[in-house]
């Protein structure tokens, strides 16, 4: 029984290999050049850099060129002294200038500080803004802050809004309604100033508040010298004034003020008094017009000694 067929014989190497086939075989595989498609990768390359140019080009004009994300519409919170209309009036301003190519009211460049300093550069009455709130892609919602208004200062026929807490809010031509307090002194005041006596502002709009309560003679004219002063002088309208201290306690100079007025001084006496001087802790001097000050004790019932001088 054969296991293994005749085909698998061993060949000699001569017969194999040294056949005129074989080695036409192997003359043809010497010559063979492989054949390299070189545009393929290269065309594979334009055509990522083109989509690539395309799309940065779209996303250049999208972010830049294209109005899709400037701020066109503003919500407005807190403000009551202020318009929305003002406020929309500055946003659009800022949008006329550029950031390099960008315009300034651009969605990405509105930022909570960004807002903050234009609006309060550009609206004094605006104290700060405490939130702002972009919504994609071109609405932001703002809340503001405003400065309350606590008078005007009369300076060398100049006249400085003042807020409440003793900031210069901003220049102003007319005062309008708002109690005018005068400096007896030629002095400048800038916006943002803070005033010296933090106590000045204050203790003026607490003591021409409560003044009426106290007091049936009315208030004509406020006065303080230099805004740096710890006092400041109340003249009513019959010409007698008050000085009083802007570091002791409103309500009680306005006390030992009204007892003076009802147990010292006769309704008769009012018009010759000349002033009444408030300044000291324990005592206090009132003078008449045309008359020599003597000092003279005089308990009074507030508990502070008064002389007459």
């Amino acid at each position: 029984m054969r296991i293994f067929s005749g085909h698998r014989k061993k060949v000699e190497a001569k017969k194999r290999f040294g056949s005129m086939e074989f080695r036409n075989k192997i003359k043809a595989a010497g010559n063979y050049k492989r054949v390299y498609l070189k545009n393929e990768g290269k065309s594979k390359f334009s055509i990522i850099r083109i989509i690539c140019v395309i799309t940065l080009f779209l996303l250049i004009y999208f972010l830049i060129i294209s109005d899709a994300l400037l701020i066109k519409e503003v919500t407005v919170r807190g403000n009551t002294q202020v318009s929305t209309a003002q406020i929309d009036e500055v946003l659009s301003a800022n949008a006329n200038s550029r950031l390099f190519f960008i315009k300034k009211n651009h969605f990405l460049l509105m930022s909570e500080g960004r807002v903050n300093k234009l609006l309060t550069k550009g609206i004094p009455t605006i104290k700060s803004i405490t939130n702002s709130d972009r919504k994609w892609p071109n609405k932001i919602t703002i809340e503001i802050v405003e400065h309350t208004p606590g008078f005007v200062i009369e300076s060398n026929g100049n006249y400085f809004l003042i807020d409440d807490e003793g900031v210069i809010v901003e220049e102003v031509q007319d005062p309008k309604s708002f109690l005018v307090v005068h400096d007896q002194l030629t002095e400048s005041f800038a916006r943002g100033d803070r005033l010296p006596n933090q106590k000045l502002v204050p203790f003026i709009m607490t003591m021409n508040k409560s003044w009426n309560s106290k007091i049936t003679t009315p208030i004509d004219t406020i006065k303080f010298p230099g805004k740096s002063s710890t006092e400041v002088q109340f003249i009513t309208t019959t010409g007698w004034a008050v000085l009083f201290d802007t570091g002791r306690s409103v309500a009680v100079q306005l006390s030992d003020l009204s007892v003076i007025l009802s147990k010292q001084i006769r309704a008769s006496e009012l018009p010759n008094l000349a002033y009444i001087d408030l300044r000291l802790n324990k005592w206090a001097y009132y003078c008449f017009k045309q008359s020599p000050c003597e000092q003279q004790p005089i308990p009074t019932e507030a508990g502070a000694s008064t002389t007459n001088e």
